[in-house]
């Protein structure tokens, strides 16, 4: 079962960053990571991904294994080089996500200072986390 659920729901997930004009860097097995223009889109992607998983899982077979969502967001300066995404932001999006429980959406304070009043309130701040490989601990909200 999974090896149907996943793929359809990669795609899923696909286009839901499509529709908020996102764009999909690359997929990984069960994964993808994507870049967005601006941050709010990204924090609104992250909850339509959260209710396409949802959905999915409704219309799941009984006996389907229960798929779980971890979304990290960070905001900063990306290169791009033959498809792929480095730099900062990309680094630090791969380590908060280490610290992502199933179905949560970390995001970076300087996501969260981009939102709108409305969308800064779906997050709450955790305090500041210490992220591998980096000296100073990040600010972060879930």
């Amino acid at each position: 079962q999974a090896a149907e659920l996943i793929p359809r729901t990669v795609g899923v997930l696909t286009q839901v960053v499509k529709s908020q004009q996102g764009t999909v860097v690359k997929t990984l097995g069960d994964g993808l990571m994507a870049v967005f223009e601006k941050p709010v889109r990204s924090a609104r992607a992250a909850c339509e991904m959260q209710d396409a998983i949802a959905r999915i899982m409704a219309d799941a077979e009984t006996g389907a294994a229960s798929l779980k969502l971890r979304v990290a967001l960070a905001h900063g300066e990306i290169v791009e080089v033959d498809g792929d995404c480095f730099g900062d932001a990309v680094n630090v999006a791969a380590r908060l996500l280490e610290h992502a429980g199933d179905n949560e959406v970390l995001i970076t304070d300087a996501v969260h200072v981009r939102l709108n009043r409305l969308d800064r309130q779906r997050f709450r701040c955790l305090d500041r986390l210490h992220l591998r490989g980096r000296a100073e601990p990040c600010k972060v909200f879930m």
